[in-house]
Protein backbone atom coordinates (compact mmCIF):
# COMPACT_ATOMS: atom_id res chain seq x y z
CA UNK A 1 0.00 0.00 0.00
CA UNK A 2 1.47 3.44 -0.91
CA UNK A 3 2.47 5.33 2.21
CA UNK A 4 4.04 8.54 3.41
CA UNK A 5 7.03 7.60 5.64
CA UNK A 6 7.04 8.78 9.25
CA UNK A 7 10.62 9.99 8.82
CA UNK A 8 14.00 9.28 7.28
CA UNK A 9 17.41 8.19 8.52
CA UNK A 10 20.59 10.09 7.71
CA UNK A 11 21.09 7.88 4.64
CA UNK A 12 17.57 8.76 3.43
CA UNK A 13 16.13 5.36 4.40
CA UNK A 14 12.37 5.78 5.01
CA UNK A 15 10.92 4.85 8.40
CA UNK A 16 7.59 3.32 9.30
CA UNK A 17 5.58 4.79 12.15
CA UNK A 18 6.68 2.00 14.50
CA UNK A 19 10.35 2.47 13.62
CA UNK A 20 10.15 6.23 14.08
CA UNK A 21 8.34 5.81 17.41
CA UNK A 22 11.00 3.36 18.62
CA UNK A 23 13.86 5.72 17.70
CA UNK A 24 12.10 8.67 19.35
CA UNK A 25 11.55 6.55 22.48
CA UNK A 26 15.19 5.45 22.65
CA UNK A 27 16.36 9.02 22.12
CA UNK A 28 14.06 10.25 24.91
CA UNK A 29 15.23 7.46 27.23
CA UNK A 30 18.87 8.37 26.60
CA UNK A 31 18.24 12.04 27.38
CA UNK A 32 16.23 11.26 30.53
CA UNK A 33 18.96 8.91 31.84
CA UNK A 34 22.08 10.85 30.91
CA UNK A 35 22.57 11.95 34.57
CA UNK A 36 21.99 8.37 35.74
CA UNK A 37 24.65 7.08 33.34
CA UNK A 38 27.19 9.69 34.42
CA UNK A 39 26.61 9.10 38.15
CA UNK A 40 26.70 5.32 37.71
CA UNK A 41 30.05 5.60 35.95
CA UNK A 42 31.42 7.61 38.87
CA UNK A 43 30.06 5.10 41.40
CA UNK A 44 31.67 2.18 39.55
CA UNK A 45 35.00 3.99 39.51
CA UNK A 46 34.63 4.72 43.24
CA UNK A 47 33.83 1.05 43.91
CA UNK A 48 36.96 -0.20 42.16
CA UNK A 49 39.06 2.47 43.87
CA UNK A 50 37.67 1.22 47.19
CA UNK A 51 38.78 -2.30 46.33
CA UNK A 52 42.24 -0.91 45.57
CA UNK A 53 42.33 0.82 48.93
CA UNK A 54 41.28 -2.45 50.57
CA UNK A 55 44.17 -4.17 48.86
CA UNK A 56 46.55 -1.55 50.23
CA UNK A 57 44.90 -2.17 53.61
CA UNK A 58 46.56 -5.57 53.65
CA UNK A 59 49.75 -3.68 54.37
CA UNK A 60 48.31 -0.66 56.20
CA UNK A 61 45.44 -1.79 58.42
CA UNK A 62 43.62 1.53 58.67
CA UNK A 63 43.33 1.77 54.87
CA UNK A 64 41.57 -1.59 54.78
CA UNK A 65 38.68 -0.32 56.91
CA UNK A 66 38.46 2.96 54.95
CA UNK A 67 38.38 1.06 51.66
CA UNK A 68 35.80 -1.36 53.02
CA UNK A 69 33.50 1.50 54.06
CA UNK A 70 33.83 3.14 50.65
CA UNK A 71 33.20 -0.20 48.91
CA UNK A 72 30.02 -0.83 50.92
CA UNK A 73 28.77 2.70 50.27
CA UNK A 74 29.58 2.45 46.56
CA UNK A 75 27.87 -0.93 46.31
CA UNK A 76 24.75 0.42 48.03
CA UNK A 77 24.60 3.43 45.71
CA UNK A 78 25.22 1.23 42.68
CA UNK A 79 22.41 -1.12 43.64
CA UNK A 80 19.89 1.72 44.12
CA UNK A 81 20.91 3.76 41.10
CA UNK A 82 18.30 2.62 38.56
CA UNK A 83 17.42 4.22 35.23
CA UNK A 84 13.92 5.43 34.44
CA UNK A 85 11.82 3.17 32.25
CA UNK A 86 11.59 3.91 28.55
CA UNK A 87 8.31 5.52 27.52
CA UNK A 88 7.29 4.15 24.15
CA UNK A 89 5.95 6.93 21.93
CA UNK A 90 2.46 6.43 20.59
CA UNK A 91 2.02 6.27 16.84
CA UNK A 92 -0.85 5.74 14.45
CA UNK A 93 -1.79 5.79 10.82
CA UNK A 94 -4.43 7.46 8.71
CA UNK A 95 -5.91 6.37 5.41
CA UNK A 96 -6.68 9.05 2.82
CA UNK A 97 -9.05 8.74 -0.12
CA UNK A 98 -8.58 9.42 -3.80
CA UNK A 99 -11.54 10.13 -6.04
CA UNK A 100 -12.05 9.24 -9.69
CA UNK A 101 -13.51 11.70 -12.16
CA UNK A 102 -13.61 10.50 -15.77
CA UNK A 103 -10.50 8.37 -15.27
CA UNK A 104 -8.52 11.09 -13.49
CA UNK A 105 -7.73 10.46 -9.84
CA UNK A 106 -7.52 13.26 -7.29
CA UNK A 107 -6.36 13.39 -3.67
CA UNK A 108 -8.99 14.30 -1.10
CA UNK A 109 -7.89 16.99 1.37
CA UNK A 110 -9.36 18.14 4.70
CA UNK A 111 -7.48 21.46 4.54
CA UNK A 112 -9.86 24.23 3.33
CA UNK A 113 -6.87 26.29 2.15
CA UNK A 114 -6.01 23.58 -0.40
CA UNK A 115 -9.51 23.03 -1.81
CA UNK A 116 -9.93 23.42 -5.58
CA UNK A 117 -12.33 25.93 -7.16
CA UNK A 118 -14.37 25.12 -10.25
CA UNK A 119 -16.23 27.68 -12.36
CA UNK A 120 -19.44 26.07 -13.59
CA UNK A 121 -21.99 27.69 -15.89
CA UNK A 122 -25.53 27.13 -14.69
CA UNK A 123 -27.89 24.91 -16.66
CA UNK A 124 -28.85 26.44 -20.01
CA UNK A 125 -32.60 26.58 -20.64
CA UNK A 126 -33.95 25.01 -23.80
CA UNK A 127 -33.96 27.09 -26.99
CA UNK A 128 -37.24 28.50 -28.15
CA UNK A 129 -37.98 26.88 -31.49
CA UNK A 130 -38.66 29.02 -34.52
CA UNK A 131 -42.02 28.48 -36.24
CA UNK A 132 -42.68 30.84 -39.19
CA UNK A 133 -46.39 29.94 -39.21
CA UNK A 134 -46.81 31.86 -35.97
CA UNK A 135 -45.92 35.15 -37.70
CA UNK A 136 -48.36 35.45 -40.63
CA UNK A 137 -48.23 38.71 -42.52
CA UNK A 138 -51.51 39.77 -44.22
CA UNK A 139 -49.57 41.75 -46.85
CA UNK A 140 -49.06 39.37 -49.82
CA UNK A 141 -46.02 41.39 -50.93
CA UNK A 142 -44.36 40.63 -47.58
CA UNK A 143 -44.76 36.85 -47.97
CA UNK A 144 -42.65 34.35 -49.90
CA UNK A 145 -43.68 32.49 -53.04
CA UNK A 146 -43.86 28.79 -53.86
CA UNK A 147 -41.67 26.74 -51.47
CA UNK A 148 -41.05 29.87 -49.41
CA UNK A 149 -44.74 30.57 -48.88
CA UNK A 150 -44.39 29.94 -45.11
CA UNK A 151 -41.80 32.72 -44.82
CA UNK A 152 -42.46 36.41 -44.49
CA UNK A 153 -40.69 39.59 -43.48
CA UNK A 154 -42.40 39.34 -40.09
CA UNK A 155 -41.22 35.79 -39.53
CA UNK A 156 -37.69 36.68 -40.65
CA UNK A 157 -37.56 39.62 -38.27
CA UNK A 158 -38.87 37.44 -35.47
CA UNK A 159 -36.30 34.77 -36.33
CA UNK A 160 -33.49 37.32 -35.87
CA UNK A 161 -34.96 38.49 -32.55
CA UNK A 162 -35.56 34.94 -31.34
CA UNK A 163 -32.06 33.68 -32.16
CA UNK A 164 -30.51 36.80 -30.66
CA UNK A 165 -32.43 36.08 -27.47
CA UNK A 166 -31.24 32.47 -27.54
CA UNK A 167 -27.64 33.66 -27.95
CA UNK A 168 -28.00 36.11 -25.08
CA UNK A 169 -29.50 33.37 -22.94
CA UNK A 170 -26.46 31.14 -23.53
CA UNK A 171 -23.71 33.77 -23.31
CA UNK A 172 -25.35 35.59 -20.41
CA UNK A 173 -26.06 32.61 -18.20
CA UNK A 174 -24.56 32.89 -14.72
CA UNK A 175 -21.43 31.10 -13.61
CA UNK A 176 -21.04 29.62 -10.15
CA UNK A 177 -17.93 28.92 -8.08
CA UNK A 178 -17.94 25.39 -6.69
CA UNK A 179 -15.34 24.42 -4.09
CA UNK A 180 -14.33 20.76 -4.03
CA UNK A 181 -12.19 19.07 -1.35
CA UNK A 182 -9.51 17.88 -3.77
CA UNK A 183 -5.90 18.95 -4.35
CA UNK A 184 -5.00 20.78 -7.53
CA UNK A 185 -2.22 19.52 -9.78
CA UNK A 186 0.58 21.58 -8.18
CA UNK A 187 -0.23 20.47 -4.62
CA UNK A 188 -0.65 16.87 -5.79
CA UNK A 189 2.83 16.89 -7.33
CA UNK A 190 4.28 18.18 -4.05
CA UNK A 191 2.57 15.37 -2.15
CA UNK A 192 3.75 12.70 -4.59
CA UNK A 193 7.36 13.50 -3.66
CA UNK A 194 6.79 11.99 -0.21
CA UNK A 195 4.81 8.89 -1.18
CA UNK A 196 6.59 5.55 -1.55
CA UNK A 197 4.95 2.53 -3.23
CA UNK A 198 5.36 0.24 -0.21
CA UNK A 199 7.58 -0.70 2.75
CA UNK A 200 9.56 -3.92 2.46
CA UNK A 201 8.64 -6.55 5.05
CA UNK A 202 12.09 -6.13 6.61
CA UNK A 203 10.75 -2.88 8.13
CA UNK A 204 8.98 -3.00 11.49
CA UNK A 205 5.26 -2.35 11.21
CA UNK A 206 5.35 -1.99 7.45
CA UNK A 207 1.61 -2.68 7.07
CA UNK A 208 -0.52 -0.03 8.79
CA UNK A 209 -3.75 -0.81 6.99
CA UNK A 210 -5.11 -3.02 9.79
CA UNK A 211 -4.99 -0.23 12.40
CA UNK A 212 -5.12 2.97 10.34
CA UNK A 213 -8.18 5.23 10.52
CA UNK A 214 -10.09 6.65 7.57
CA UNK A 215 -10.22 10.40 8.22
CA UNK A 216 -11.87 11.95 5.16
CA UNK A 217 -15.11 10.07 4.59
CA UNK A 218 -17.23 13.24 4.84
CA UNK A 219 -14.94 15.14 2.46
CA UNK A 220 -15.01 12.22 0.00
CA UNK A 221 -18.82 12.09 0.00
CA UNK A 222 -19.08 15.89 -0.44
CA UNK A 223 -16.54 15.82 -3.28
CA UNK A 224 -18.34 12.93 -4.99
CA UNK A 225 -21.62 14.84 -4.88
CA UNK A 226 -19.98 18.08 -6.13
CA UNK A 227 -18.16 16.39 -9.01
CA UNK A 228 -21.32 14.52 -10.03
CA UNK A 229 -23.24 17.80 -10.03
CA UNK A 230 -20.54 19.53 -12.10
CA UNK A 231 -20.46 16.67 -14.58
CA UNK A 232 -24.25 16.59 -14.79
CA UNK A 233 -24.41 20.35 -15.42
CA UNK A 234 -21.74 20.17 -18.13
CA UNK A 235 -23.51 17.26 -19.84
CA UNK A 236 -26.83 19.12 -19.66
CA UNK A 237 -25.34 22.22 -21.30
CA UNK A 238 -23.56 20.22 -23.98
CA UNK A 239 -26.76 18.33 -24.81
CA UNK A 240 -28.76 21.54 -24.76
CA UNK A 241 -26.45 23.27 -27.24
CA UNK A 242 -26.26 20.16 -29.45
CA UNK A 243 -30.04 19.90 -29.44
CA UNK A 244 -30.36 23.58 -30.37
CA UNK A 245 -27.96 23.16 -33.30
CA UNK A 246 -29.87 20.10 -34.49
CA UNK A 247 -33.13 22.06 -34.34
CA UNK A 248 -31.64 24.96 -36.32
CA UNK A 249 -30.46 22.62 -39.09
CA UNK A 250 -33.85 20.86 -39.09
CA UNK A 251 -35.68 24.21 -39.37
CA UNK A 252 -33.34 25.16 -42.22
CA UNK A 253 -34.36 22.03 -44.12
CA UNK A 254 -38.02 22.85 -43.61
Amino acid sequence: MPQVPAGYLADNTPLTGMEAALLVSVNGWAKDNSSWYNSRTKIVISFYMSLGICFLGLFIEVLFFIGLLFAIASGFLLKNAKPTAMKFAKFGGTTHSIIDWDGNFHFITKNPKLHSNFTVREGITRRKRYNPDEYFNPDPWANGDDEFHRLSLSSFEEFIVSENNNLQMISGSKSHQQRVSILDEADSRDLLKYIIPYFHESHFGEDIQHFSKQVDIAQYNDSRASLDWIKGTINHNVNSISSSLSEIYAEKEE
